[in-house]
Formats: structure tokens, sequence, C-alpha cells
């Protein structure tokens, strides 16, 4: 299980220089990384002595993922995704000394 608070991904400050941007100078609103947890999990099972058996499940509680913009309400970006889960077998020539 992994947590991440939210935290700035960001920084947007206009300067006098920029001319692009009308609005009045100093912090123009950074950008931050909504609040995250996610499990994940991974088993392996050896079958013989060279053979193993893998699991793997990511973002098994379908977490949401995004970015806002000053405050909360504010959304820049939501991605969304299923949970991923992945099997596969994994064969090690067994070797004498």
């Amino acid at each position: 299980m992994t947590y991440t608070s939210a935290s700035i991904f960001q920084y947007q400050y206009t300067t006098a220089n920029d001319t692009a941007n009308l609005g009045t100078r100093g912090p123009a609103g950074d950008n931050y990384l909504y609040p995250h947890s996610q499990l994940d999990a991974q088993v392996s099972f050896r079958m013989t002595k060279s053979l193993s058996a893998l699991w793997q499940g990511l973002n098994l509680t379908d977490e949401v993922f995004g970015f806002y913009n000053g405050s909360p309400v504010f959304v820049v970006q939501r991605e969304y995704y299923r949970p991923t889960y992945t099997f596969g077998l994994r064969w090690e020539p067994r070797r004498e000394y």
C-alpha cells in the first residue's frame, strides 16, 4: 500500500516581462497532485526447482489520479485506471557447480 499526500507539481508565476499574460503579477495558481493511495500485490509460487508461477495486481483499489490548480475544486486533469493483473511463468535452468 502506498499513500502520497497532496503535493505541488508545478509552480506558476507571472513576471513583469511576461507580455502574454495580461493578469496581475505574482502567483498564477500552482498545480498540485491530488492525494493518492494505491494497493498493489505480487505473489510467486515455486512449482518445481526451476519453474515458478508469478501473479501481480496493480491499483487493486481502483484509485483515481489527477492534478488541480490552486484548489481541489479546480480540476486540471483526472486519470482513471482500472486494476491491472499479470500472470507469468519463470523458468530458471538448474545449474550445478
